[in-house]
């Protein structure tokens, strides 16, 4: 019986496959290249007007969600986020870029992984948003020294976090379904119209 929202997923091989690694590794750093501009046009926003750069954080969570939306297997959304940190080395970031892209990758994975990667659905993709928009809030405690801010201000950095990496998510199952309508990649497979 399937969840409304939900598609489950055959079980797959466990091995991956070159081409498989290959589409992760492509769409992730599609991804990056898409990111470096913003990235650079951010950084003195970052600290001026916070929610401005909150509102792009939902790209960044694209490097991982669009390769495990076309893929549907466990890792490709780390080795897209890692391919994305591997086109951002020339950010400011410089090469730390790929140690936080390939952990958010694994953060971002963790919804699909806690359901054994058998629902790639619209309700995952938005938990997986609202999950990665609340961890991001949480590190931005620290990075925006979010405790010296006026509570209002707190409240609208949090809530466009957290809007934008739902967006982000729902984004890369929409763009997912466009790959695979053009025959692009495999793309999902079954019936995915919920």
């Amino acid at each position: 019986m399937s969840i409304p929202g939900q598609e489950p997923v055959a079980s797959r091989p466990r091995r991956y496959s070159t081409r498989t690694i290959l589409i992760a590794a492509a769409l992730g750093a599609a991804i990056g290249i898409i990111l470096v501009p913003v990235n650079l046009a951010l950084v003195g926003f970052a600290t001026a007007f916070p929610p401005i750069a909150s509102a792009s954080f939902g790209l960044w969570g694209m490097a991982t969600l669009l390769p495990l939306a076309v893929l549907r297997r466990g890792g490709s959304g780390v080795i897209g986020a890692a391919a994305a940190g591997v086109v951002l080395i020339v950010s400011p970031g410089a090469l730390l870029m790929v140690v936080v892209m390939a952990m958010w990758g694994a953060v971002m994975e963790m919804p699909f992984f806690v359901t054994r990667y058998r629902w790639f659905g619209w309700i995952m993709f938005t938990a997986a948003g609202v999950i990665s928009g609340l961890i991001s809030c949480a590190i931005s405690i620290y990075t925006y020294n979010l405790p010296s801010m006026d509570g209002g201000l707190v409240a609208l950095i949090c809530t466009v976090q957290i809007a934008s990496f739902v967006a982000g998510s729902l984004l890369s199952l929409v763009v997912a379904r466009a790959l695979a309508r053009a025959g692009i990649a495999g793309g999902l497979r079954g019936d995915d119209s919920r």
